[in-house]
């Protein structure tokens, strides 16, 4: 191994003992996990017989929490922006789960696959009309690549449809349910301060903005010990926003068990309550 590749692989060593906080969010979340995962087993066959929605809102649940256990193996290994990118994913997943759940969850969930499928079309569109900007050669290579996308984006259209007919069998269903963007639902479940405080920053990352550079430079011109305060409550920061994300999770998690009459355990309300204070112990020394 060289020189190079063994300070990498030291470096970025899974260890969560050197992270104090790591150790009590990872059981947080895990705890939470499966107590939300025994709720499950509760379920009356009246509701996963007639409720559509139960299976895909539970299945996009356990993509949020493979985001918040990939968030918190990135900061464990030392790749916080990483874990901020994590920590966004499972934000907004857990955000679309309760504004499924707050309102028609049947009109909504569909809203978000059609949301999905219209935007599919719109980005094979936009990938076939810059195709007059290539040579012979590469529209070549890209011509059938467009077409198998297509026929894939059939495949969804097909199984919109369906879907839409479904739904429609146990309940009513709008066809025009609007899917708003994401400060919306946010506002609509009543998170507007979150989404401004915590999603917006997460954003960051995701979207590579300047944010990071002129921290980085207006550091620079800040004394040794400026500079240390600086880069800890950074670093403090992202992890009360990866608690952020677990502590949406969590309620998403609570809320699904509410709408769909699930016996949720207490160690769902503990794992809230866990996050919570784990939360306020990092934001206390820095007045946040």
């Amino acid at each position: 191994m060289s020189g190079l590749v063994a300070r990498f692989v030291s470096h970025h060593g899974f260890n969560v003992d050197w992270w104090p906080w790591g150790r009590a969010l990872t059981s947080a979340f895990l705890d939470g996990r499966e107590a939300f995962s025994k709720a499950m087993g509760t379920a009356l066959v009246v509701v996963t017989e007639r409720e559509p929605s139960f299976g895909l809102l539970h299945q996009l649940s356990e993509r949020a929490g493979e985001h918040i256990m990939g968030s918190i193996a990135c900061f464990a290994t030392k790749n916080a922006a990483s874990a901020e990118v994590a920590a966004r994913a499972a934000f907004e997943a857990s955000v679309n789960i309760r504004f499924m759940l707050s309102g028609d969850r049947n009109s909504r969930v569909v809203a978000w696959i059609r949301n999905y499928v219209r935007e599919d079309d719109k980005q094979i569109n936009e990938w076939e009309k810059t195709l007059g900007h290539l040579s012979d050669g590469e529209r070549q290579v890209c011509v059938p690549r467009i077409a198998t996308r297509r026929k894939v984006h059939g495949l969804k259209r097909a199984w919109l449809k369906a879907a839409e007919t479904e739904f429609a069998q146990f309940g009513p269903l709008n066809l025009n349910e609007p899917w708003p963007r994401i400060a919306g639902r946010f506002e609509q479940i009543g998170e507007a301060v979150a989404y401004r405080t915590a999603y917006a920053r997460l954003s960051s990352q995701t979207h590579a903005d300047a944010e990071d550079t002129l921290n980085y430079i207006l550091c620079r011109n800040r004394g040794e010990d400026d500079l240390l305060q600086m880069a800890e409550e950074t670093v403090a920061f992202t992890q009360y926003l990866m608690g952020y994300s677990t502590y949406f999770y969590l309620l998403a998690a609570k809320s699904f068990c509410d709408v769909f009459a699930l016996k949720a355990p207490a160690g769902l309300d503990a794992a809230v309550a866990e996050t919570l204070h784990g939360m306020q112990e990092i934001a206390a020394p820095w007045k946040w």
